[in-house]
């Protein structure tokens, strides 16, 4: 499981030094990025750009609930597949 105790501190000096949305969202990448680079290696920066599109709560949850992460993960790699972006058959191990 991922500990998040390092991403609410990091989020805390965001937001007490002013920071937006936006920049919440670009810490909260830069916590589950490493995470989805071992399970999806090269496709980790597309995967993670997909999931910073959704509402910064909806991205503070997913840092908390490792298996919904892992259903918007496997969400987003079908997108991928289908839009034939990356090849059939690309999934995380299980």
């Amino acid at each position: 499981l991922i500990s998040n105790a390092p991403l609410a501190s990091a989020i805390a000096g965001v937001v007490a030094g002013g920071g937006s949305a936006e920049d919440t969202s670009q810490v909260v990448g830069e916590f589950i990025f490493p995470y989805i680079e071992h399970w999806y290696g090269d496709h980790a920066p597309k995967l993670t750009g997909m999931l910073l599109e959704m509402e910064v709560c909806d991205l503070l949850h997913l840092t908390e609930d490792l298996f919904s992460l892992n259903a918007k993960l496997d969400e987003a790699i079908g997108v991928l597949i289908k839009a034939g972006k990356v090849p059939e058959g690309t999934a995380r191990p299980q």
